[in-house]
């Protein structure tokens, strides 16, 4: 009995497009707050979003709290502009509520930015909070955090108080607690009780199981970002995601219907971060219009080079002639290609928002989206392999040191 994570590069947004359509579970987990391109790309997709609203506020770059999202403050492709918010720092989203920038009126964090994301898509019916997601499945997910209570108590170590402020408990004692606290996401009003956070571990093999119960199959597709991709191969924490799903299979009232083997895709959505607001993805296209014709040089090289070869053993007059018209050919084949590199180097200097890294700003986000009304992607951002994607970037970031020099 086991989850088998296993790590798919090989796949386009456009075949998880496919294989939603087809019933396949498809869920891309985020937070709550501003949305980088890639998410913005997979919003577009009409891929499940799952997002998580109980990460702590920041409002800048380097500040204690979630850096990845910046959910205290409106980010844009121009600037970081923060929220007026009430209360202290180190509260949770879902908890702080702060100024709404155009009426003035106070409005919980995690509604401010997830409103604004489903209005920025609203062909995508499928855009969530993790608590939402949780509580709309509240039979199943209650059993599963009982059993993990159950049986892994030292999971269970953040206490959050009615004013959104958390603290930790020692190890093993969140059991003392749940009876006075109960789960936060499963109590009645999650954003005035206080609760027991659902940990990480819990959260990821109650997804799991929702997902597999839900959608059925034994195979799922999770769009993780930079972080998540990574943590997700240690071995610790993929032995504590087996030995609980064990246990859910074992004690759960549903146990019998879950897969004995559960294989969990986790396919790396930050690699489709070629996306931008409607009327800022020329540089974007341009990247991708000189690929397609760096690809057409390259293709006419190799039909020359096997001209060359089939000459090579011809002494007469002709096949001389025609070896020095086919080599002047690949001279110039080299030449368009070398022009064509140099320009995809000035066109990586110009989408400059292709290098910004996790915890950086300003970025692109929703917020954009709305004030331009809509998304401006590439086709191949869709239709390329995050595997290809993670190629081309790794080479413009090489290219583009190049043209800086």
């Amino acid at each position: 009995m086991a989850i088998e994570i296993i790590q798919e590069s090989e796949v386009s947004l456009a075949f998880l497009q496919l294989a939603h359509q087809a019933g396949v579970s498809v869920v891309r987990t985020a937070h709550v707050g501003n949305q980088r391109p890639y998410n913005l790309a997979v919003a577009e997709a009409g891929l499940p979003m799952q997002l998580v609203d109980h990460t702590i506020v920041a409002q800048q770059p380097g500040e204690p709290g979630d850096n990845n999202y910046l959910p205290g403050s409106i980010v844009t492709a121009e600037a970081v502009t923060p929220l007026e918010l009430v209360g202290p720092p180190g509260r949770l989203t879902s908890k702080t509520r702060a100024a709404e920038p155009e009426t003035g009126q106070a409005v919980y964090l995690d509604q401010l930015h997830i409103t604004s994301l489903r209005q920025a898509f609203p062909a995508n019916p499928s855009i969530r909070t993790n608590t939402e997601y949780i509580r709309n499945a509240e039979v199943i997910s209650g059993e599963v955090i009982k059993i993990a209570l159950d049986t892994f108590p030292q999971l269970f170590t953040r206490v959050v108080q009615s004013d959104g402020t958390v603290s930790k408990v020692p190890y093993g004692h969140a059991v003392r607690y749940y009876p006075h606290y109960g789960i936060l996401q499963l109590n009645d009003d999650p954003r005035t009780d206080r609760g027991i956070l659902v940990p990480n571990e819990v959260d990821i093999v109650l997804g799991f199981v929702v997902e597999a119960l839900t959608k059925g199959g034994d195979t799922q597709y999770h769009l993780s970002g930079p972080d998540f991709y990574q943590y997700i191969k240690d071995h610790k924490l993929q032995q504590t995601l087996n030995l609980l799903y064990a246990e859910v299979r074992r004690e759960a009232s549903f146990g019998s219907k879950l897969p004995e083997t559960l294989n969990v895709r986790v396919v790396p959505a930050a690699e489709a971060r070629f996306a931008s607001a409607r009327g800022n993805g020329d540089s974007l296209h341009k990247i991708f219009g000189l690929l397609r014709e760096e690809s057409s040089i390259r293709y006419s090289q190799s039909v020359h080079h096997k001209s060359l070869q089939q000459l090579e053993h011809g002494p007469s007059a002709d096949a001389i002639q025609a070896k020095l018209l086919i080599e002047s050919f690949i001279a110039e084949n080299q030449r368009e290609q070398n022009y064509v590199v140099k320009q995809l180097g000035r066109a990586a200097l110009e989408a400059s928002e292709l290098f910004v890294g996790p915890r950086e700003a300003p970025f692109t986000s929703q917020y954009d989206v709305l004030a331009s009304n809509g998304l401006d992607m590439p086709p191949e951002n869709l239709t390329f392999s995050t595997h290809q994607l993670h190629v081309i970037h790794h080479r413009l970031q090489g290219l583009r040191k190049k043209a800086m020099q």
